[in-house]
């Protein structure tokens, strides 16, 4: 177990580390006397436990303390690692009377047992409670690596606190045995998991794709979640939310329900076999058709299509040569609809079985959106996607992605024709009546954020670019 204390009494710090170390003696106890020293260790690790005197001096070698640096530590911890515990120390005898910051946040149960509270306060005279809290976190994380046997593909796939999410959320669901998978290894903070939980017996209790994210992201997915794709649930193809937003350390956790057991990504169905893939499309473009229906088209600039994917002030050098070289392009109106779009359609954020049976998670770009965005991204996807490079071999070459609109040049040598076919037709379907415009508008936009990661994909990114800006000109 892991304990900071920060607290600028050299007495007092000792007390309490003895006290710990007496009753937990595999506790190991991080020290800090100041609240910018406080503030570096804390960003240094993972604590099961922050110990926090609130009226400590702002920097080494200061004097006097004053409760404004404590009270700002405790925001800072708290916005950080929503799933922390934190026990707040002062002379005080009551929370109201140490801080009014501290009666302003509303704690919740951590480790869903009802036993540990994320923010708790002990006055000074009254210490021995703070050890009393460390041993029931310690007790609690012994109960919940207990509770559940728990095999996790690959075995590094996780850290202890994600490990332990994922151990919430089977016991949250009342399983006794659980076997996650994760999928793929993308670009961002994320990691999801196809999870299959059984009871004591060994019948199954569900299936579920979980997603675990930093906090902010999975709040902020769960908002979308909650405002965009609740209204689409009927279609029986989107994964609800069955538990979460779940919190721990600066980690938290989604879970989404599927409806039975999902083990392949669509890139691994793909792969597999082409018109598998390219029958799973056509049935995400019907999906995708009521969400875009009755929406009447807009103009909007190439550059603000752009700024969907790149912001202007988040530029890679790499990102802003591309955009510098098409300064002329980027002033151009398109005409596009506006609708509900995934927002970050690729291959492994469809889930499916063998039989190309298939359900959509990941909900942490949908919004309202310019179509034919989720199309044009995840056929695009299939170039530049990490864990769409072994699929696609040597294909395409920097020529072959300069023919990009040109599809049979564009086709030659492509493990997946049928694939990438049936993404076009939806991309054709779902401009209708407006312009192709908009689908080379997407893939300039897609091949300059692309343009930003993989050095090796950056020639390739530059050709769509200019294959799209050819056909916007």
């Amino acid at each position: 177990m892991n304990v900071l204390l920060v607290e600028d009494n050299a007495e007092t710090r000792e007390v309490l580390k003895s006290a710990l170390c007496s009753a937990m003696p595999d506790v190991t106890v991080t020290e800090a006397a100041d609240a910018a020293s406080g503030r570096e260790l804390f960003a240094a690790r993972d604590y099961d436990l922050t110990i926090l005197d609130l009226e400590i001096p702002s920097t080494p070698g200061s004097i006097a303390g004053d409760i404004a640096n404590g009270e700002a530590l405790l925001g800072e911890f708290r916005r950080e690692c929503a799933g922390g515990v934190i026990c707040v120390l002062s002379a005080h005898s009551t929370a109201e009377g140490a801080s009014k910051a501290f009666t302003d946040i509303a704690p919740f149960d951590v480790y869903g047992d009802g036993v540990i509270p994320s923010l708790s306060y002990v006055p000074k005279d009254k210490m021995r409670d703070a050890v009393t809290l460390a041993t029931k976190i310690n007790s609690s994380i012994a109960t919940l690596d207990e509770a559940i046997f728990a095999r996790i593909e690959p075995s590094d796939a996780v850290n202890d606190c994600e490990r332990r999410l994922l151990l919430r959320i089977a016991v949250g669901l009342s399983a006794r045995r659980l076997v996650a998978k994760r999928f793929g290894s993308g670009l961002s903070s994320s990691k999801v998991f196809a999870v299959k939980l059984f009871d004591s017996r060994g019948s199954p209790r569900g299936f579920l794709a979980v997603k675990l994210d930093v906090t902010i992201r999975i709040v902020d997915e769960f908002a979308r979640y909650q405002k965009l794709v609740v209204p689409l649930l009927e279609s029986g193809d989107l994964a609800p939310v069955i538990l979460g937003p779940l919190h721990l350390g600066r980690r938290s956790a989604l879970a989404y329900r599927l409806a039975s057991s999902r083990e392949l990504s669509l890139f691994q169905l793909i792969s597999q076999a082409d018109e598998k893939g390219a029958k799973a499309i056509r049935r995400l473009s019907e999906i995708e058709h009521n969400w875009v229906q009755n929406v009447y088209p807009k103009e909007v600039s190439v550059a603000n299509v752009r700024r969907m994917l790149v912001e202007d002030a988040r530029t890679t050098p790499a990102q802003q040569k591309l955009i510098d070289a098409h300064s002329a392009l980027e002033a151009k109106m398109v005409w596009l609809r506006e609708g509900t779009q995934h927002g970050d359609m690729h291959g492994e954020n469809v889930l499916c079985t063998s039989e190309g049976d298939l359900t959509i998670i990941d909900y942490a770009d949908v919004g309202r959106i310019l179509p034919p965005a989720d199309s044009v991204m995840l056929e695009l996807s299939l170039i530049f996607h990490p864990a769409a490079k072994t699929m696609r071999g040597t294909w395409p070459t920097a020529e072959q992605c300069a023919n990009w609109s040109s599809l049979d040049l564009f086709l030659e040598g492509c493990p997946f024709p049928e694939t990438i076919r049936a993404c076009r037709e939806w991309s054709k379907k779902t401009t209708e009546a407006v312009s192709d415009h908009g689908v080379f508008a997407i893939a300039y936009a897609y091949a300059v954020w692309q343009s930003g990661f993989d050095p090796a994909n950056v020639e390739l990114a530059v050709a769509v670019a200019e294959n799209a800006a050819r056909n916007l000109r």
